[in-house]
């Protein structure tokens, strides 16, 4: 269950940068949003690692930070 976890956070923290591309909580039809995923995430296709990935296209090292922000709105 870890890598659900890994990936779930992964999930968080690429999100919060794509909000702040967009400057909005909703990127949906979002073409700068469209652009950093084609052009920052995907177009590295399987060329790093994932730890190396995160890096590269958020900024940061994976952490909790994001994670944790998204699952308070659950408690």
């Amino acid at each position: 269950y870890q890598g659900y976890l890994l990936a779930d956070m992964f999930v968080s923290q690429l999100s919060a940068a794509l909000r702040n591309i967009t400057a909005s909580n909703s990127i949906a039809g979002s073409p700068a949003a469209g652009d950093f995923l084609k052009n920052v995430f995907f177009a590295h296709g399987n060329r790093y690692p994932w730890p190396e990935l995160v890096q590269k296209v958020t900024g940061q090292t994976l952490d909790a930070t994001c994670w944790a922000k998204d699952m308070s709105q659950y408690i």
